[in-house]
């Protein structure tokens, strides 16, 4: 798989720290670096290893390939995953509302490729 482009955004509440939503990023994509644009905080990563650890960890293949199949337009995935979970390094996707918000994650690689990286299906 080429190296994928991920971008990750989230909104920076007033009553989230900076560092703990960080933090929370990091601990599914580790090598993300950020910045600040606007009250949303964006982190660049390209190495989802740490995705396809915690979708082994979690047994969770058959959900996250259905979840990242429908996330596919063109050459880009584009999903969200709970900021929550995140903070203790659990990977779950967004559905609906959530008190922290989410993460607003966008992948521009070859999406079968990537999928069948993340789920351990590659060819």
């Amino acid at each position: 798989m080429d190296d994928p482009n991920v971008v990750v955004r989230t909104p920076l509440h007033a009553t989230e720290r900076r560092d703990s939503v960080e933090n929370a990023v990091r601990s599914l994509f580790p090598d993300a670096e950020f910045k600040e644009e606007g009250g949303t905080l964006v982190g660049r990563s390209e190495d989802p290893e740490r995705l396809r650890e915690l979708v082994e960890n979690q047994e969770i293949h058959e959900t996250v390939r259905e979840e990242l199949a429908d996330s596919v337009v063109g050459n880009t995935l584009v999903f969200r995953l709970s900021k929550q979970p995140a903070t203790v390094g659990r990977l779950n996707f967004a559905v609906g509302g959530h008190e922290l918000g989410a993460l607003r994650v966008r992948v521009e690689t070859d999406p079968e490729d990537f999928i069948g990286y993340v789920t351990g299906t590659e060819a």
